[in-house]
This record gives structure tokens, C-alpha cells and sequence, in this order.
């Protein structure tokens, strides 16, 4: 087969057509008694040059592939996806405050005004998992005592501080004689949007040009910059459903601005359509006149989880370390289902060695569940290390 590139796609030799090929030409010069066998000089040169060749348009076929937003990658996913007009959410740092406690008078230098380095260095301390944190502003201490500082992660994204866990000196500084986070972090980070999530957020967005008219709303509040959640509900009938009124939409947005979300309902509702919420926005219209649209915000449900968890072929749980990986790897959008599953899956992926018995479940410490359905689309299962309760086996 040749190679192709047309119309239909690409098409490329196989690396046992390009070795024969290879062969034939090779007959072509020298005749039919030279020796191609694989332990021969020439055929080892002959399959240098046929890898080489299947090297090549493998190179040649990614190109290709990553003309399609939905097999990109990386940075030529984000260049896919600008064409419609979407950019990949940035991560965000996490930050929290430490006591740094002195027996003199020391300087500890800071990022200052290279917050947001993420090759940034200064006076630094760690957690008992090597998590690093960065002092943020240089600081002339004048004496003994303790003090609060604030820090930032090293690292962009999703890194926990739990209280009481940051008590290790990574910067060696003569006179620091203690370090403790009391309190949890002022600033928890976000990870940067992920190739999946955001190839999901550019096919939402396609909506936008839709015709429905909940699904048209729904992808242009996910499009609005700070948006991570979007539930739109319709009542198309002549009676109250639920609480919403009749002839009605219920918008629940997680982050973005009030007026931006506003605006966007105003722009995509329907003609006669009603909006429903506790939340009111005033929008001008082109002709002067004001109207309010209303919208919600999510409720927080906290979910508990309880287990019991062991170790195959004896062992210890690192109890802490398992919570903090269940929260930062599970999390829920509104109205989403969550599951005894959700948490059982997540043990294993923690490690291969641990297992869990017993798996349950709750929103009230009384009844205990193996799956739980929010009570309205405003409501989402979040999830904290202390609602989390694992018992040794």
C-alpha cells in the first residue's frame, strides 16, 4: 500500500511493507543471492532504515491526528481549541499561612513580587509527604518570638495543607528554631484544566450556535470566564413543577461574576420565558429599560465516608495520606450521583496493596447509603479529610 494523504485521511506503510520494499530494491542492485537475513550486516542496515521510515510516519500521522481538537494534545490542543474562541483554565496556587518561630534576629527571603513564578525560590518549608511551600514577601524578623507568615505552594495546582503538617525546614536558616501551620490554607489551588476536561468543555461549548434553548443558556454560562459548574432546569409547562414557576428556567452557576451570568440569561432565555432564583441581577437592555433575572448558586452538601481499610499481606494504612489522595482525586458536579464505589475505586488506585470492607456513605452520620442522589440540581457531594473515617483492619 502507498502512503496516502487525501481527502479520506492519511494512510501510511506498514513497517513490514517498508522492509519489503526495502528488500526488492536492495535485490534490484545487488541480485537475488544477497543475504537479508536479520543476524546479517545488511540486514541489520536495511531495518535501520525501514524504523527510520516507520519513525518518520508515526511523527507524520500524530501532525495529523492533532488537527482534530478531539485527538489533540497539549499545547496544540490549546491551539485547536482558541478557534473557538475557548482558552485552557490555568492552575492555581495553594496558600496558607506559618508560624515561623526565631531565637534572633534573622532575614528570610521571600518571592515578593515573583509570585506567581513557578520557577520561583526563597526561604522554604515542607510537610511530612514533601509537599513544599515558599515564603511569599521577604521578611526582616527583629528578634526571638513567632510569628505568621504567608506562604505559596511550589507546586501549581491541587496540593493540601492540612492543619499541623508543615513543620519542616527545607531552607536551613541559622535561628529558626520552629515551623507549624495552625490553621488550614487560606487559598486552596485548582490543577490546571486537563486535555479530557477541556476537549469536554470545547464540544459543550459547540451548544452555543444550538437552537435549544436550555442547552444554548447552559453552554454559553460554561463558556463565562470563572465558570466550573453549570445546571439549567426547565419547567415548559402551565403549572408550577417542583419550585420552579410555570414557563420558567432555574440557572444554578457555580463562579463567575453575577452581571456576566446575568447578561447571559437576558441574551439566551426565550421571549416570554421566566427565570427563577434567590439571586437577582438588573440588566439594561438596548433600549434603556432595566429588567431582573434571577439565578442560583450551588448548595454544598458535606458527604461522609466510612471504611474499614487493611493492608494484603500485613501492614500500615497511612491513614492521612489516603484521606487527603480520596479528596483530592473525587469530586462531584451538581446532581451527580455519588457512590460506595467512588471511594472503593479510589483505594485501590491509592495502592495496589490496600484494600477496604465495609464501604458506606451519609449526609448525616445516621443513615448510611451505598449510593446518594442530590435532593435538587442545586445541590453538590463535597468531600473533606474530615468527614472521611477509616478504620484499621
Amino acid at each position: 500500500m502507498p502512503d496516502i494523504f487525501n481527502s479520506t485521511g492519511l494512510k501510511v506503510k506498514t513497517l513490514a511493507e517498508i522492509v519489503d520494499e526495502l528488500k526488492a530494491k536492495m535485490k534490484d542492485i545487488y541480485g537475488d543471492d544477497i543475504n537479508l537475513d536479520q543476524n546479517s550486516p545488511d540486514g541489520q542496515h536495511l531495518n535501520i532504515f525501514a524504523q527510520s521510515g516507520v519513525d518518520m510516519r508515526e511523527i507524520l500521522a500524530a501532525a495529523v491526528a492533532n488537527l482534530d481538537p478531539d485527538q489533540a494534545e497539549g499545547r496544540t490542543l490549546d491551539l485547536r481549541v482558541a478557534l473557538n474562541g475557548i482558552e485552557r483554565r490555568n492552575g492555581t496556587f495553594t496558600m496558607t499561612n506559618i508560624n515561623i518561630t526565631t531565637d534572633r534576629a534573622v532575614t528570610l527571603k521571600g518571592l515578593d513580587a515573583n509570585i506567581q513564578d513557578v520557577n520561583g525560590s526563597g526561604f522554604s518549608v515542607k510537610d511530612g509527604v514533601g509537599n513544599i511551600f515558599i515564603l511569599a514577601q521577604t521578611q526582616e524578623i527583629s528578634g526571638a518570638g513567632t510569628n505568621t507568615f504567608l506562604f505559596r505552594a511550589k507546586n501549581l495546582g491541587r496540593v493540601i495543607a492540612l492543619p499541623n503538617t508543615i513543620t519542616i525546614p527545607e531552607t536551613i536558616v541559622a535561628g529558626v528554631t520552629a515551623i507549624n501551620n495552625p490553621g488550614a490554607a487560606t487559598q486552596q489551588g485548582i490543577d490546571e484544566e486537563s486535555d479530557a476536561d477541556l476537549k469536554t468543555r470545547r464540544r459543550i461549548s459547540l451548544g452555543l450556535t444550538g437552537t435549544g434553548q436550555v442547552y444554548n443558556i447552559e453552554s454559553a454560562l460554561r463558556a463565562l470566564d470563572g465558570v466550573t459548574d453549570v445546571w439549567v432546569e426547565e419547567n415548559d409547562t402551565s403549572i408550577t413543577v417542583g419550585d420552579i414557576p410555570p414557563n420558567s428556567i432555574w440557572a444554578i452557576v457555580e463562579g463567575g461574576a453575577d452581571a456576566d451570568i446575568g447578561q447571559i440569561i437576558y441574551a439566551r432565555r426565550g421571549a416570554g420565558c421566566g427565570t427563577y432564583g434567590s439571586i437577582s441581577v438588573t440588566v439594561i437592555r438596548e433600549n434603556g429599560r432595566s429588567a431582573v433575572f434571577f439565578f442560583d448558586r450551588p448548595v454544598e452538601v458535606p458527604l461522609y465516608v466510612k471504611f474499614d481499610a487493611g493492608v494484603l499481606g500485613g501492614g500500615s494504612v497511612n491513614v492521612d495520606a489516603l484521606k487527603n489522595f480520596i479528596v483530592e482525586t473525587i469530586s462531584y458536579t451538581l446532581k451527580q450521583i455519588a457512590t460506595a464505589n467512588d471511594f472503593t475505586d479510589a483505594v485501590k488506585k491509592f495502592s495496589n496493596t490496600y484494600y477496604s470492607e465495609n464501604m458506606l456513605i451519609s449526609t448525616d452520620q445516621t443513615n448510611w447509603h451505598q449510593i446518594l442522589s442530590p435532593a435538587t440540581p442545586q445541590q453538590k457531594y463535597v468531600l473533606s479529610t474530615d468527614n472521611i473515617e477509616v478504620n484499621l483492619l
